[in-house]
């Protein structure tokens, strides 16, 4: 088993959710990369990143993290601290090191908006940005415990309305363009590619809480 089935398997046994969040989130984002041109390699390091990009969720309380009503803002300070939590854990792992960097940026806003360290535009790792409009989506179109999900198109506007200031302008551009095209990204946008068969959605979104 490798290691990063093994480090999967500790964040499945933490919270199924989270894991089920994480697996979606790869498989969305590399069909964007894909799409972008990105070749081989950047798509392996994609998927890594994607499928451990909240592992730092191992070391948020479950009070927080299975609550069943909307995050407090001190809750929310505690969430926001998986991204590096998460660059923490895996710092030991000298494959993994490009796939930290994604990581522990994947909540970071091209406008400087995000966290945890406030980076914009050409300081985010170009990956990075795919990763952040394709975890952004799921979280949106996936049920939570306080709210539910959001229908495919609604989530899309959200991506428009955040292009060039959450979300990088050329990541958005292409998944609106897939969409309308019908290709993967399409049919994802009609629920088609993500149906959620008994898994539970992802309990915590701090992008769209």
């Amino acid at each position: 088993m490798s290691v990063i089935e093994s480090l999967q398997l500790m964040l499945k046994a933490r919270d199924t959710a989270t894991y089920y969040h994480s697996q979606r989130v790869a498989q969305l984002a590399c069909v964007i990369a894909e799409a972008m041109g990105f070749k081989a390699h950047s798509l392996q390091t994609l998927r890594r990143a994607a499928l451990l990009h909240d592992l730092g969720k191992v070391a948020v309380p479950d009070a927080i993290l299975l609550k069943q009503a909307p995050l407090n803002k001190a809750e929310l300070e505690i969430v926001k601290t998986h991204p590096t939590a998460a660059a923490q854990i895996l710092a030991p792992l000298a494959f993994l090191q490009e796939e930290i960097v994604i990581i522990e940026q994947h909540h970071e806003h091209v406008d400087g908006g995000g966290y945890p360290r406030g980076l914009c535009g050409a300081q985010l790792h170009p990956l990075t940005k795919v990763l952040a409009v394709a975890d952004a989506y799921e979280a949106m179109t996936a049920d939570r415990p306080y709210r539910k999900a959001l229908p495919p198109t609604q989530a899309v506007k959200q991506l428009w309305r955040g292009r060039g200031s959450q979300f990088d302008a050329a990541v958005v551009d292409v998944c609106l363009e897939l969409a309308q095209r019908k290709t993967t990204f399409g049919r994802t946008c009609e629920a088609e590619l993500f149906k959620r068969t008994g898994e539970a959605a992802c309990l915590v979104s701090e992008t769209f809480p």
